[in-house]
């Protein structure tokens, strides 16, 4: 595969505005398909259709996707919606990049669609329903990746950048997830790096489930120095670690990676960023009982610390805990360790931005004593649904984003390798990002 990415979608999906945008704050190149084609040929699209019909166009798309490969080199590359609808165009649409597909609601498309002459083949409304019926599953079938476009431009270019990322980690450190594009983190590294006047960048990168294979090639290869891992990573990064420090080894996760010379190591913060997060907060794990609903990286990560700081008890609660596809997550329901709790921990995506599913019940909170800390690991949105019914009922309550800090915080120290102010520090970013 070229290293380029491809944009597939509907006529007046936004393809071309989309990768423009993102083109120009990533500083790589963009083309337009049938821009070029208008270029080499010296007349219009609809000139090409009334002179030549559509056959010669369509033939003439081939053509210059064959002779891509001469010019097209680190390119957002927006193709007519009609590209993909010949079996050859899609081979030569892989060969050339990453395919994402812009799926841009075809009512908002048809409210602002401009019948007028541009577009050959769709002269009405009717039509435009039609040509998307039928492109639809072409498209779903054809793309490495698919983007429901938000109405909101920013957010639409953010999420593209974080895909695009995947393939190109120009960055010096960044965040893999998926889902990914809602993270503050970015915002976060790059407050302690101006504050500490370093020269480093920080970038959300989308990095599928099976897909750490083929960006660590592209991170090694780029000069990345480094990277934190988020959902769904954490376990699934280990094989491909040269060494792993005692507390990732501790907890069977990590989230904070550092390259060099082409190694792999491997560390944990989030256990000493939520102990730090908690201590904020009053509270402590040892002498405590501590219950954590979930068990992925992050639960582990508190299982881990929790043991070492000598907690009177653990209790882990899942019912799911080895699905793959975390939007089917559920949590089981109450339990008899919420009677004697000392701190809850939420350690799944339940109530998280980006993932469609909640807890089905808050009934579990009724049984918390009132001296507990109830903690999310959820940071956006800010205040989860577990957290306002917690309030609700008198509970302490706390969000990820402390945690999320003091990680960040200990991450830096770990690839900077040097000792980090970290209240000083922490104080600045919380008020940055709150």
């Amino acid at each position: 595969m070229e290293n380029n990415i491809v944009l597939i979608g509907m006529p007046g999906s936004g393809k071309s505005a989309l990768g423009r945008h993102a083109a120009k704050e990533l500083n790589i190149r963009f083309m337009d398909l049938d821009a070029r084609i208008e270029k080499l040929e010296g007349m219009s699209i609809p000139e090409i259709f009334a002179t030549h019909g559509e056959e010669y166009f369509r033939a003439l798309e081939t053509k210059t996707l064959e002779d891509f490969n001469n010019f097209g080199h680190r390119t957002i590359l927006a193709v007519g919606g009609g590209t993909p609808m010949r079996e050859v165009n899609v081979q030569l649409l892989h060969k050339i990049g990453y395919i994402i597909f812009i799926n841009r609601n075809i009512d908002a498309i048809a409210k602002y669609m401009n019948y007028n002459g541009n577009r050959p083949l769709l002269n009405n409304q009717e039509k435009l329903y039609e040509l998307y019926k039928e492109r639809y599953p072409i498209y779903e079938a054809a793309c490495d990746y698919k983007i429901d476009l938000d109405t909101n431009l920013e957010a639409s270019v953010t999420l593209l950048k974080t895909v695009i990322r995947g393939q190109f980690p120009d960055t010096t450190y960044g965040v893999i997830g998926d889902p990914i594009a809602h993270s503050i983190s970015p915002k976060l590294h790059d407050i302690v790096y101006r504050y500490l006047r370093i020269n480093n960048d920080y970038a959300a990168i989308y990095v599928s489930r099976g897909g750490i294979a083929s960006f660590i090639k592209r991170a090694i290869d780029s000069g990345m120095k480094g990277f934190n891992a988020t959902i769904p990573h954490k376990i699934d990064i280990l094989p491909y670690l040269d060494e792993i420090s005692a507390d990732g080894a501790a907890c069977g996760a990590v989230n904070t990676i550092k390259i060099s010379d082409g190694k792999l190591y491997g560390h944990n913060t989030d256990m000493g960023g939520l102990l730090m997060a908690v201590d904020r907060k009053g509270y402590a794990y040892k002498d405590n009982n501590i219950v954590i609903i979930g068990e992925g990286g992050a639960a582990y990560s508190i299982i881990a610390k929790a043991q070492m700081e000598q907690a009177k008890s653990i209790t882990v609660l899942a019912r799911n805990p080895k699905q793959e596809d975390t939007t089917k997550w559920d949590f089981l329901g109450s339990h008899p360790a919420f009677g004697e709790a000392d701190l809850v921990f939420n350690a799944t995506p339940l109530g998280m931005h980006g993932i469609h599913s909640d807890f089905k019940s808050f009934e579990f909170l009724d049984d918390i004593p009132k001296s507990a800390l109830v903690y999310d690991l959820v940071y956006t949105p800010s205040e989860t649904k577990l957290l306002a019914e917690a309030k609700k009922r008198g509970l302490t309550t706390e969000n990820g984003l402390s945690m999320l800090i003091y990680q960040g915080l200990l991450a830096d120290a770990y690839w900077l390798d040097q000792e980090l102010p970290l209240d000083e520090l922490y104080n600045v970013v919380y008020e940055a990002i709150s």
